[in-house]
């Protein structure tokens, strides 16, 4: 079965025509602290459903059950906006070595605490070589996001760097480097490590954890979370 998490990079590949997949964050936790100030974010159930429509197109909706993010002045509460993406995988569908594709969305508003009640959308562009033992991962995306501190659109980019490899036949581990250029031209990278463990060949278990590499990424994370399909 191959997943979009628990890494930040996405798998290229896509759903089996006619099947179905949810991937689900069972509880993200991050946590930064400025100089005056402190910053923490739950984020419950945060979900991927996909369904395959096409041998190598598959259609996804994301979203989170329940969002909260608390700092020294204020704390918000409730669900996250929801994505409607579409993924096309170009090719590695047929059991390949290797795996390109793209993933195009557009990003609805909640329009409660947690969202800036503006359409967001973006393009990301994954890739993977396999070898005998390891694999090599990444991806570049860019994201049309809303700057609330200029009321504008902007233009952020994000790329990852990634190394998987089986530790057996039904445990596995990454570790990647993510690095994000904003909208205010600020650079953030961070350093993601995880497992996973294939209870079967459709239910996967996985945990982890980010730690952030500059002042102007969150300091830390962790993750855990489940992935399924039928």
């Amino acid at each position: 079965m191959s997943m979009d998490r628990p890494d930040t990079t996405e798998s290229p590949f896509t759903v089996d025509a006619g099947h179905y997949q949810a991937e689900i964050s069972i509880l993200e936790y991050e946590y930064n602290r400025h100089q005056i100030d402190s910053n923490e974010t739950y984020a419950v159930a945060k979900t991927t459903l996909k369904a395959g429509i096409y041998d190598d197109i598959d259609l996804q909706w994301v979203f989170s059950a329940y969002s909260e993010h608390i700092n020294s002045f204020s704390k918000q509460r409730g669900f996250d906006d929801v994505q409607v993406r579409l993924k096309w995988n170009f090719f590695g569908n047929d059991e390949s070595s290797d795996g390109l594709g793209v993933i195009s969305y557009f990003q609805i508003p909640a329009g409660n605490d947690m969202s800036h009640g503006q359409w967001e959308g973006g393009w990301i562009f994954p890739y993977t070589t396999e070898f005998k033992y390891f694999s090599l991962n990444g991806q570049f995306e860019l994201d049309l996001v809303y700057d609330e501190q200029y009321n504008r659109q902007a233009v952020e980019l994000l790329h990852t760097n990634g190394l998987g490899f089986d530790f057996t036949e039904t445990v596995n581990g990454f570790v990647e480097y993510i690095g994000i250029i904003d909208a205010h031209d600020s650079y953030k990278s961070s350093l993601k490590q995880g497992l996973a463990w294939s209870v079967n060949n459709d239910f996967v278990l996985d945990c982890g954890f980010r730690v952030g590499l500059n002042r102007q990424q969150d300091d830390f994370g962790y993750f855990v979370g489940m992935s399924f399909r039928h």
